[in-house]
């Protein structure tokens, strides 16, 4: 995982203040693996912990990465960034 971490050209984005072992060993507690992280990536979500609530809610990184209300950001970053709720995220994915 921190080889994929790493290898992002946006890391710096995905990471923050922490470091790369440190940002690839909260993905890997939060049960995510290589081959498919990088589709949440991609998605906004840059917050291990808040992506697997995602994920748990039964979510998929396409129902995530749409406008999130017209703010210019996917509702998978609204979330990680906890500026909308689960609840606001599950309504956008049910539209």
């Amino acid at each position: 995982m921190i080889e994929t971490v790493a290898a992002q050209e946006y890391h710096e984005w995905l990471t923050g203040s922490d470091s790369v072992e440190d940002t690839a060993e909260n993905w890997v507690y939060a049960e995510f693996s290589a081959p498919t992280v990088s589709d949440w990536w991609d998605a906004g979500c840059f917050d291990a912990e808040q992506t697997a609530k995602l994920r748990d809610a039964g979510l998929t990184p396409d129902d995530v990465s749409g406008n999130c209300k017209d703010h210019g950001f996917s509702w998978g970053y609204g979330f990680s960034n906890c500026d909308v709720s689960l609840e606001d995220v599950l309504d956008a994915a049910a539209r």
